[in-house]
């Protein structure tokens, strides 16, 4: 056999093993998409740190004075100061959930208007646990408004300062009364009776306020279809 043979014969042989070699390339890529395509998904797959807890969660909230306003429609200094005024009235927690968090979901349902089923999947609490909490802060804050929404001069044995032009015209008048509806969300039987003359369900809010523009009376609670007078009359 000549050289020019030998030579032909290898090359030959090395263009066998490049097409060998492309196609068992493909082969791999091939059966490479298959396992992918056949492989289980993973379904919520496992956190890499643990699980925020509620206290953990306020604590960030009020260390970040723009996301303590977005969440509690107030600054930390705020938050943290009606919370020292709160617990002189009564304000408690629990081990499970601090005076702050008990606080800081209250705030939060009414900050955002939120139902109390909404309460609890952001506070991961059972809807129990968020009922009693909203109910103690609420007869907290009750307690604490009786003690501001006082009069400063119970005998009135003084005409204000500001009415002595116009004497004897305001003599023994105490002040301003004003009275408005605010919006409620009530159940189907008693929507009815929270229907006033506009088609809104409402409450009445009565207000007392002093020559200072100082609250001295909130009377609430009375049905939006009732009259005035009645109201007048309750408050």
């Amino acid at each position: 056999m000549s050289s020019s043979e030998d030579s032909y014969i290898s090359d030959n042989s090395s263009e066998g093993m490049q097409i060998y070699n492309v196609a068992a390339a493909v082969v791999l890529v091939a059966r490479l998409k298959a396992a992918v395509a056949n492989a289980a998904p993973v379904v919520n797959p496992a956190l890499p740190f643990p699980k925020m807890s509620r206290r953990q969660w306020m604590q960030l909230k009020l260390q970040n004075e723009q996301k303590c306003k977005e969440n509690l429609r107030m600054s930390p200094d705020a938050f943290l100061h009606l919370h020292n005024i709160l617990l002189e009235y009564g304000l408690k927690g629990t081990q499970q959930t601090g005076s702050i968090e008990t606080l800081g979901l209250y705030v939060w349902t009414c900050a955002h208007n939120e139902a109390a089923r909404r309460s609890r999947d952001r506070f991961e609490r059972s809807l129990d646990t968020v009922s009693r909490k909203l109910t103690h802060v609420a007869e907290v804050i009750c307690r604490w408004v009786d003690s501001i929404l006082v009069l400063t001069d119970r005998s009135y044995d003084r005409v204000h300062a500001q009415f002595l032009t116009y004497a004897p015209f305001f003599d023994g008048c105490i002040g301003a009364l004003d009275g408005t509806h605010i919006k409620v969300s009530v159940n189907k039987e008693a929507k009815r009776d929270y229907i006033n003359r506009k088609g809104d369900v409402t409450i009445n809010v009565c207000d007392i306020v002093d020559k200072d523009m100082r609250f001295t009376f909130v009377g609430a609670g009375m049905v939006g279809s009732v009259h005035d007078m009645a109201v007048l009359r309750e408050c």
